[in-house]
């Protein structure tokens, strides 16, 4: 079915449409993922018995549970287990469990179908590139994010990497070392292209084949980084508290900015 459907009650103002779904999950986008799973991860018996079946590895790894509890033959019972995690746990053990199966598991499949149900539930989760499920605020944003983490240059892409791991921590969101290391990335792929590794970003704009107005704005955003009330050299002053608004937008933006510059710039190529 088309992503842009609206069901006909909903286009004659009949009903309401489904409000955003962030913590939270209602009957339909559980059901949804559910069924994404069911789709991609047939329960055939075989596959109960294999030492690496998903469904045990999810009783093994992700449930903790001992495996003399497992039953290699039981094929309803262990379909069950983990239907129910999807229909009955808290929302975000939910996403625990389908940010496991995608980091474990290769199967685009799962990802595409998993991300048409957040889409046409209206969730506010994706899952990105990296396996992870993020929050997102619009899909141009996870557009940016998914090339920058793409990219060949190594160096930059592994700061982007671990802003985005530090951002979407669960426990406890780590959203300053997040924005430090989103501003790291443009400044990594700026040396890179340059070939001016001592220097600094704010040394470097000036290097690159930059629009006036986009030089203007790097050097704005590099200049909040590293103000003595910044976040980048913050040991020179009091850091500016950073809510994760601000940690969205500087890996957002610095995402932008390091496929924007290697656009403008593709005379350089990586090792």
């Amino acid at each position: 079915m088309n992503d842009e459907y609206k069901p006909f009650s909903e286009r004659r103002g009949r009903t309401q449409p489904k409000l955003p779904q962030r913590e939270a999950m209602d009957e339909d986008l559980r059901t949804g993922l559910w069924n994404a799973f069911y789709e991609s991860f047939p329960p055939v018996i075989y596959d109960f018995a294999s030492s690496n079946s998903v469904y045990k590895n999810i009783h093994r790894y992700f449930l903790k549970k001992s495996l003399n509890k497992y039953c290699d033959n039981h094929v309803k019972e262990n379909n069950e287990a983990v239907e129910q995690i999807f229909l009955s746990e808290e929302w975000h053990r939910v996403l625990d469990l389908v940010e496991y199966v995608v980091r474990t598991r290769d199967n685009n499949s799962f990802v595409d179908k998993c991300n048409s149900v957040f889409k046409n539930e209206n969730s506010a989760y994706r899952i990105i590139a990296g396996g992870f499920v993020a929050e997102i605020t619009s899909e141009q944003e996870i557009v940016e994010i998914e090339t920058a983490l793409k990219i060949p240059y190594a160096s930059a892409k592994g700061h982007l990497e671990k802003a985005l791991t530090l951002f979407l921590g669960r426990e406890n969101p780590d959203y300053e070392n997040s924005a430090k290391e989103s501003i790291s990335a443009v400044e990594s792929i700026a040396k890179e292209i340059t070939g001016e590794h001592g220097g600094t970003l704010g040394q470097l704009i000036s290097k690159l084949d930059l629009h006036d107005a986009f030089a203007k704005g790097l050097k704005h955003l590099y200049g909040f980084a590293s103000d003595a009330h910044g976040i980048r050299h913050s040991e020179s002053g009091e850091p500016l508290p950073l809510d994760q608004d601000t940690a969205r937008f500087m890996l957002v933006t610095c995402s932008a900015f390091v496929n924007y510059i290697i656009a403008r710039n593709p005379k350089i190529q990586p090792d």
